[in-house]
């Protein structure tokens, strides 16, 4: 009987024993079924969480490129700018520069217009001079003529109503003259021909010796009966006292 109780007892507590045994077990399972899940839903997260930062950092590298290129592009623009300004730069310096030089040459061009107009008005008086001269010798010469004429007694009518003797003053009017003075310094002749001629101021004229023309030349100054002309086109042979002149624009 003893012995039956002890086994009965034992198999009591091996039962009981099973049956903790299977509590704990499944309690166990449970908690770690649990903790599985959650591990899981954690590990989904974290892939997830994984997943944005991979987009993120995707987007993050895509958007780098883009500002690098487009930091290229503007480097590459800055660069071109840079080089059309070094030319601008270069091309205003040569501008200043040329104006300075302009302003120079302005300045050199001023002194030789003042210069001209000096050795104009010099060359002008020195004409004025020369014919106011040349009129009086001129005017000696007719006033000898005509005492001349007087102790002679050769005195002519100048109202005689010969026609031969009103046609003689009208060949002295002819548009043929000569040179009768040469002024090498200043670069003017005087003519033996004047207002009387119909020579004024601008009257051209052209110079001959023999059949050769030797060039142009244009009035400056003129009186009743002589005038100053300046060479504009000579053919390269001097001109001399003696040589013809001929009006090109007759009066």
């Amino acid at each position: 009987m003893r012995i039956s109780r002890v086994v009965f007892a034992l198999c009591v507590s091996l039962s009981v024993i099973s049956l903790l045994c299977a509590i704990v077990f499944f309690a166990y399972n449970g908690q770690e079924r649990r903790l599985r899940l959650d591990a899981e839903q954690k590990l989904i997260k974290s892939f997830q969480l994984n997943e944005a930062i991979e987009q993120r950092l995707a987007d993050a590298l895509f958007e780098k490129k883009v500002t690098e290129s487009r930091l290229k592009e503007a480097e590459n623009r800055l660069f071109e700018l840079n080089g059309k300004l070094s030319i601008v730069n270069r091309e205003l310096e040569e501008a200043r520069r040329d104006a300075q030089n302009l302003r120079l040459i302005y300045q050199k061009v001023l002194r030789q217009k003042q210069t001209l107009i000096t050795q104009l008005r010099k060359r002008d008086n020195h004409i004025r001079r020369i014919l106011t001269e040349m009129i009086e010798v001129e005017v000696q010469k007719e006033t000898v003529n005509l005492g001349s004429v007087v102790m002679s007694g050769n005195i002519t009518n100048p109202r005689s109503t010969n026609p031969l003797a009103r046609k003689k003053p009208r060949k002295k009017r002819s548009l043929d003259g000569t040179v009768i003075a040469v002024n090498e310094e200043f670069d003017f002749v005087v003519l033996s021909l004047g207002r009387k001629h119909g020579i004024h101021k601008g009257t051209r004229i052209v110079v001959y010796r023999g059949k050769r023309s030797l060039g142009e030349a244009e009035v400056e100054m003129a009186h009743e009966t002589i005038s100053a002309a300046t060479f504009s086109h000579l053919a390269g042979t001097p001109i001399q006292i003696g040589d013809r002149v001929r009006i090109l624009q007759p009066s």
